[in-house]
């Protein structure tokens, strides 16, 4: 592989020393310099490929580098920039992106985003500089096109998108010769299963094309078994992930979703699902246009919706089986005043973190709920309340953001504040996460592991926690008052819990025979439709201000 040189500029050593680290194990050539002054004559002397600048520096900032780089007239001035800083302001990024950055990476380092991004800004350099050719048709344009065709003429179409598994990652192994192997491969096979002239390169590593009529079932199969790159000189086996829709161009909401927006939502979807899961094959119908529209609605325009105030904060009550008492309630997130209509979490907060915009979502749910709190303690100073914290947030500085509201808060009330993570997002937590969380329980706060039941944590992840609540899924629940397996998970469920010492809530409980059951099964508490909906906070402490 042809070596790449990224000059690093950095001036925390030990920070510097593991960039370096991982990228000369990447196979790159580095360079380094402590401040914006040293660097500036490495650019001079050795012309690197892409730099990767700290903001914060003696001598001369990130920001001056920037702006003498990019104030050249000698050709160099279009060196990627990845600027690389504990500073996460808006302002920040805003200046960072006027200068002509064309990343920008907070602290604590990603090593493995950082990788990614270093690997797409250069092999979208090799690309505009000729290095890598495409047997497909133009893209995007050539599938937009395409596809604009048969929205005219409301003719059924079968849309596909191939992802590479990985793509940027391999790339990493692969020069201009293998990575143009690669393409050729996929791009020969889907030419046997598309309509003539339909196949594009639509972006790193993926492809969209216009199935014909007559492709079997089984046609993207081989892309679930690992399979050599034919031609290269090194092994570099890839797999690779597929989406299909069907699109009915009458359907109104394919209307409203021209084919650039549908393409964009379609890829961000692929690309995101095999992030998660690796050779997934997704097919997708008229159900899922709706869906679609409303996911690319919330990632284009939820920033705006959270500096407007758009979203809201609403209360479920948490009843105590025993009384049926109202001892608490989980907040909920809620969009109602969207344009295309009201849109619920599960369509936009998967959009948050698809984005990057999970941490700035929860941050406002931070604030929001901490404001409720206040007013709440005033009506029912022993009140509970849970809230969600999303995966993807669990690895950024939201947890430490939250002690820092705790502080303020006084342990006191901390004690009446209980943070909610999925039971399948236990297994990502790393020590520095697992050393927050535990910074927030020595304030006061309780931890709820949430969908207890559906996930894959074990019981070490449960001993290692000592977590105080464990919220028991819905999907267990809505069984239970027939005679069948439901009932007798839950009493397992609920036994683990109490032999853990933990309290029991479950979810999602919408009738009589369901609250009996669960209290004869030792449930401690309990909140769905069948005791209260979601309300907003005037009506929740009046429903706390009503209780004898």
């Amino acid at each position: 592989m042809s070596q790449a040189t990224i000059l690093c500029v950095e001036d925390e050593v030990e920070i510097r020393e593991m960039i370096v680290e991982e990228l000369g194990f990447a196979g790159y050539t580095v360079l380094q310099a402590g401040d914006g002054v040293e660097a500036l004559a490495l650019f001079e002397a050795h012309h690197p490929d892409l730099v990767i600048t700290d903001v914060g520096m003696p001598r001369m900032n990130g920001f001056e580098l920037l702006a003498a780089v990019t104030g050249r007239k000698d050709g160099l001035e279009d060196t990627p920039f990845v600027m690389l800083t504990a500073l996460a302001d808006r302002q920040n990024q805003i200046q960072g992106r006027t200068l002509g950055a064309d990343d920008y990476l907070t602290k604590p380092v990603d090593f493995d985003l950082l990788l990614a991004t270093v690997a797409a800004r250069l092999a979208k350099r090799a690309r505009q500089a000729g290095a890598v050719q495409s047997i497909a048709g133009p893209a995007p344009s050539g599938i937009l096109d395409r596809l604009a065709a048969c929205a005219r003429q409301q003719q059924p179409t079968r849309l596909t998108l191939v992802k590479i598994d990985s793509y940027l990652v391999l790339s990493l192994r692969m020069d201009a010769a293998a990575r143009s192997a690669l393409q050729r491969q996929v791009e020969q096979h889907l030419q046997g299963l598309a309509e003539e002239g339909s196949v594009s390169l639509y972006g790193e590593g993926l492809w969209a094309l216009i199935e014909r009529a007559d492709v079997p079932g089984d046609a993207y199969r081989c892309y679930r078994e690992r399979q050599p790159v034919e031609g290269a000189a090194l092994a570099m086996p890839f797999t690779a992930s597929v989406l299909s829709i069907d699109l009915d161009w009458r359907n109104p909401v394919l209307t409203r979703l021209a084919p650039p927006a549908l393409m964009e939502s379609l890829a961000l979807n692929l690309t995101f699902e095999s992030l998660q899961q690796p050779r997934r094959r997704l097919s997708l119908g008229p159900e899922a246009y709706q869906l679609l529209e409303s996911v690319r609605f919330a990632e284009h325009n939820l920033p705006e919706a959270i500096r407007s105030g758009a979203l809201q904060l609403v209360f479920q009550p948490r009843v105590r089986l025993a009384d049926r008492r109202v001892v608490g309630a989980e907040a909920l997130l809620r969009w109602p005043g969207a344009s295309i209509g009201a849109l619920s979490p599960g369509c936009f907060v998967p959009a948050a973190e698809r984005a990057g915009y999970a941490a700035l979502l929860d941050r406002w749910v931070i604030d929001s709920l901490l404001r409720a709190m206040q007013q709440l303690f005033a009506s029912a100073p022993d009140c509970v309340v849970s809230f969600n914290l999303s995966a993807a947030s669990l690895d950024s500085d939201v947890p430490r953001y939250l002690l820092t509201q705790l502080d303020a808060l006084g342990p006191e009330r901390a004690r009446r504040l209980e943070m909610e993570i999925t039971e399948t997002s236990m297994a990502r937590l790393d020590d520095d996460i697992l050393d927050a969380i535990d910074r927030l329980r020595r304030q006061g706060m309780r931890l709820a592991v949430d969908d207890f039941g559906v996930g894959y944590a074990s019981l070490t992840y449960l001993k290692q926690f000592r977590t105080e609540v464990i919220k028991i899924d819905r999907s267990f629940v809505t069984g239970l008052a027939e005679e069948g397996i439901d009932r007798h998970i839950v009493e397992g469920l609920v036994g683990l819990a109490r032999g853990l010492g933990c309290e029991v809530v479950a979810e999602g409980v919408e009738t009589a025979d369901q609250a009996r059951i669960l209290a004869q099964l030792g449930c401690h508490q309990a909140q769905g439709y069948y005791f209260y909906q979601p309300m907003p906070l005037a009506d929740f402490r009046q429903l706390l201000e009503s209780q004898p």
